[in-house]
């Protein structure tokens, strides 16, 4: 990952009483079939200074990659997988819906319109090219204004574009000529308020009005086919994903999603759990998960081709050795162009399966793609 999320707000007043949040993070990784997201929760109490809410994403975003949650976690099960307790809801309005857990309040959740509540604006001046998401004023008065102790805003970052690679590097295995199966690993790393990868022109900003920070539940799901090899710390725990809680969710919608198609998908997850706090009760200052993964991809096709063509040509070679090549003439050059060629295709072939197999892949991909737009 190059650079570092960064989260914080615009005071409301000269002298407020700092915010305390909690931030829930999932990061969803299945390229196959085009999810590949950053969902970003944001649980907060004390909020009477919060003027604007800022979150930097060190890739450039569209503002239609952005997108609201607050009302497909009404679906089902959604809160209680969210929030790993019991959650109901109780009353409703027009911007937003109460909810309570063993029959004490929980938590206002608000509602977020894209483009009006929920903003995305270039960040100028930096190093690489980046984006700060805005939750802006009038969003913020309403979560100052209720009269609930926690409010919380979820919403998710669709990881297309310049923004695809932003938390995960790919290393493909090299030799897939030379053998049957290749281990191809992948590097996925988490950042959050580490302030000295800040852009220059937000740092001051970032570290002037920082929110105390109580926890952070950051969630990695991955398709199981993926095995976890390295972590930079330990998980508080690993299970499969639940296929009819969390359909709904995956598609971002409650209605008008194929349901069988995202169960499936769903039933081949894993979810990953970091978790950091401080058992003090001292604010956390920076978050950082990193974890690598290894998926063994079958390259038998590149291997049996790879085989037959030096057969082929070991064959080939051997004839002209034994054949004078001065009374032969013409034909023999003839056959050394077709060694020359057959030697070429050793290297040609295995490129042209490759292409093929990442046009195959881009059809698969929008098929998934449109699937999960249904």
């Amino acid at each position: 990952m190059n650079g570092s999320i960064a989260i914080w707000y615009e005071p409301h007043q000269a002298e407020g009483q700092r915010p305390r949040v909690e931030l829930h993070f999932n990061l969803w990784r299945d390229l196959p079939s085009r999810i590949n997201f950053l969902d970003i929760g944001l649980l907060i109490s004390k909020p009477k200074d919060i003027g604007r809410i800022y979150i930097y994403i060190p890739a450039q975003l569209d503002i239609e990659q952005i997108s609201d949650l607050s009302h497909v976690l009404k679906y089902g099960h959604t809160l209680n997988a969210v929030f790993g307790d019991v959650v109901e809801v109780t009353s409703q309005a027009d911007c937003s819906y109460d909810t309570v857990s063993k029959g004490a309040t929980h938590a206002r959740i608000h509602h977020m319109e894209i483009g009006k509540d929920i903003r995305c604006e270039p960040v100028a001046g930096v190093d690489a090219a980046g984006c700060q998401i805005v939750i802006c004023e009038a969003a913020c008065r309403r979560i100052r204004e209720s009269p609930l102790k926690r409010q919380y805003v979820r919403f998710r970052v669709s990881l297309t574009g310049a923004a695809k690679a932003l938390f995960s590097e790919q290393i493909v295995a090299k030799d897939q000529v030379s053998v049957s199966v290749a281990d191809n690993l992948e590097i996925t790393e988490f950042r959050l308020n580490e302030q000295r990868s800040y852009p220059t022109s937000l740092a001051l900003s970032a570290r002037k009005s920082q929110f105390h920070i109580t926890s952070i539940q950051y969630f990695l799901i991955r398709d199981v086919r993926h095995v976890l090899q390295m972590q930079h710390t330990q998980f508080k725990k690993v299970r499969r994903l639940e296929p009819r809680i969390w359909a709904a969710y995956l598609s971002g919608r409650s209605a008008g999603f194929d349901a069988k198609f995202n169960e499936q998908l769903a039933s081949r997850m894993v979810i990953y759990h970091w978790r950091g706090e401080k058992d003090n009760g001292d604010p956390i200052d920076d978050f950082v998960a990193f974890a690598s993964f290894k998926e063994s991809a079958s390259t038998i096709l590149y291997f049996a081709v790879g085989v037959l063509l030096l057969g082929a040509a070991g064959n080939l070679l051997s004839d002209l050795v034994q054949i004078d090549l001065i009374s032969e003439g013409w034909s023999n050059l003839f056959e050394i162009f077709a060694f020359l060629a057959a030697t070429g295709l050793l290297f040609l072939i295995p490129m042209a399966i490759s292409a093929a197999k990442k046009a195959w892949a881009s059809v698969t991909d929008a098929v998934a793609a449109w699937r999960m737009r249904r």
